[in-house]
């Protein structure tokens, strides 16, 4: 079986080592209350960082009164990282008109229908939450009206307040860059970023009806996004197009990748803009979708799932797996047709796609990788177990438009499965270029005399001391764990296909953080030739027995391990399928000897 030729690095999720680093960082995790009013928490957050973008633009907040205010306005707000910005985040109060009449009245009369709020600095502001089915635009630009009045500016014939709520709006409408989920049945679950006008920090979030994830694009301790003896000048970063990674159909799970690009421009301490230069990082970020399981291929656009939101943060990457989701992914997928919908095994996958290139690139050759439904997600460059097309010809249409044809002679023996086009690549002479369809369109292969798929029946690790507590936690699954130690991994197979890649998960826990290290051992272990010795395969009467002879190393990427743990073990079969196993309880900690973890 033929797999996608990438070179294997270990994985670590976002705050790791050097192959992936954190800009991004999710400050705060909001859940409850309605999704406006966490949304309308965000825009409180981040209101100075917004108003002083509008003062910064060369287009808005140019009348020379409303500027007057709003640099006032810019003196007052805290921004979020500030001392003050906990009190000031106290200052926001949501309110039922219903149940409290008369709150939305002033003392002289007027009915305020959406806040309220009095003319001095640090006063609360009430949100009517019977009012709040409004863009969030909106909601900034009154939340900065509400706070011109804690200047003393009240709603009188100038309507400074109003005219200063209509010019941040505008910026902020302008400014922003929306991704949702709509093409999966959760138009609710959305990805905004906020670009400032010249200097200060890209903002966002990552938002659907069971929480929102506040994001802010900066430096941390370990992605300096800008050389020591340079500053942050500006930035831009591009909100994610999302597309599937993986599905899983027997547990319900679609995985949605959403990749973009953030433009760092840094310039020289103590220099002006004028020497900036530019540092471009690629970030990713992942949600799963929970459908209902086994997935239903017939139906399951329609359905609506449930939002794993695992983690909001976004990692720059410089892995060359990851540059297709950035600026590399230039091409848009038009239209995928299938000559058949439903296909035998030892016949031809036809297919056509049309593709329409962003960037001016003409393909000259294509690739096409195609994944199946009950395949695994192959966390190798976290991309999809995926299997090459023989042949793919590109034709030139009108304008930036490309006709792909390209056809796959199927097995004989091969299981029956539902496959779609995962990835396309244009490995040309001018630079790789990508595509991703971002909703499969599927064929089904039949084979009436296909073998039984295999199974695994057992994952037994031999050789590490069982550890059933931590401190106080009760454990499962877990192993007491000392650098250098020899073990082994026992899989019992059931079944007759042979073996192609053999790969195993590890957890292993480092100072920096959790790493998840994708391992193939049916031969050279890139980068792992210290862990695996020797991997064995033995027929029994009802499949195989492969052993796996490992050595816990001392050091990952060089930073020392702490502990260890299996999270999965799955193989390629010969014919065309996988075969996985998962470990429960993944998630819990374990034994992390004392000595061994100085």
């Amino acid at each position: 079986m033929k797999a996608m030729n990438f070179i294997i690095v270990p994985f670590f999720i976002l705050t790791s080592l050097a192959g992936q680093q954190a800009v991004a960082e999710s400050r705060e995790r909001m859940v409850g209350d309605s999704q406006i009013e966490r949304e309308i928490r965000w825009s409180w957050k981040y209101l100075k960082n917004i108003v002083h973008s509008c003062l910064e633009s060369k287009t808005d907040c140019q009348d020379v009164e409303v500027r007057k205010v709003l640099i006032e306005l810019d003196g007052y707000l805290p921004y979020f990282n500030a001392p003050q910005a906990a009190s000031w985040a106290s200052l926001l109060t949501f309110v039922s008109e219903t149940t409290h009449p008369g709150v939305f009245t002033s003392i002289d009369g007027d009915a305020h229908r959406l806040a309220i709020t009095e003319l001095k600095k640090n006063s609360s502001v009430m949100i009517n939450t019977d009012r709040m089915n409004r863009p969030l635009e909106e909601w900034v630009g009154l939340l900065a009206h509400e706070s011109v009045h804690h200047l003393g500016y009240a709603d009188d014939a100038t309507r400074l307040p109003d005219r200063i709520a209509t010019e941040i709006t505008n910026h902020f409408k302008r400014r922003q860059s929306i991704s949702t989920l709509a093409q999966f049945n959760r138009p609710d679950a959305r990805n905004l970023v906020f670009n400032p006008s010249v200097s200060g920090l890209t903002i966002g979030f990552l938002s659907s009806s069971e929480m929102t994830f506040d994001i802010e694009w900066g430096p941390t301790p370990l992605a300096q996004l800008c050389p020591a003896n340079e500053t942050i000048a500006r930035q831009f970063v591009g909100s994610p197009v999302w597309a599937i990674e993986y599905m899983k159909k027997k547990t319900g799970v679609v995985t949605l990748r959403g990749g973009g690009f953030v433009n760092v421009m840094c310039r020289p301490k103590g220099t002006n803009g004028s020497k900036d230069k530019g540092h471009r990082w690629l970030i990713g970020a992942n949600v799963d979708l929970q459908y209902s399981a086994p997935l239903n291929l017939s139906s399951w656009k329609t359905e609506t799932p449930e939002i794993l939101m695992k983690t909001a943060s976004m990692g720059a990457s410089t892995w060359p797996a990851d540059a297709m989701w950035g600026p590399n992914q230039s091409f848009w997928v038009s239209s995928v047709n299938h000559e058949s919908a439903v296909l035998q095994a030892g016949t031809s996958w036809k297919t056509e796609i049309v593709v329409k290139s962003t960037d001016g690139h003409a393909p000259q050759t294509c690739e096409l990788y195609f994944s199946g439904a009950l395949w695994p997600h192959a966390k190798q460059h976290s991309l999809p177990a995926a299997e090459i097309f023989h042949r793919c010809a590109v034709t030139k249409l009108t304008g930036d438009q490309y006709l792909l044809t390209a056809s796959h002679d199927l097995p004989a023996n091969m299981q029956p499965e539902d496959f779609y086009i995962s990835l396309i690549h244009f490995p040309d002479a001018g630079g790789s270029r990508f595509a991703f369809p971002q909703i499969p369109s599927y064929v089904r292969v039949e084979n009436p005399t296909a073998i039984k798929p295999a199974s695994i029946k057992s994952v037994e690790v031999k050789g590490l001391s069982v550890a059933s507590t931590l401190q106080e936690l009760d454990l499962k699954d877990s192993f007491k764990a000392k650098a250098g130690e020899k073990f082994q991994i026992e899989i019992a197979v059931d079944g007759d296909q042979g073996f192609g890649e053999i790969q195993v998960e590890l957890l292993m826990w480092t100072p920096r953080g959790l790493g998840r290290a994708p391992l193939f051992v049916n031969g050279p272990a890139l980068g792992f030739s210290e862990i695996f010795s020797n991997t064995r395969v033995t027929k029994t009467p009802t499949g195989s027995t492969v052993v796996l002879d490992l050595v816990l190393p001392k050091a990952l990427s060089g930073y020392p391990i702490m502990a260890m743990k299996l999270a999965r073990v799955y193989f390629a079969t010969s014919d065309l399928s996988y075969v996985e196993h998962d470990n429960a309880n993944e998630s819990e900690g374990v034994i992390v000897e004392a000595n061994f973890a100085k």
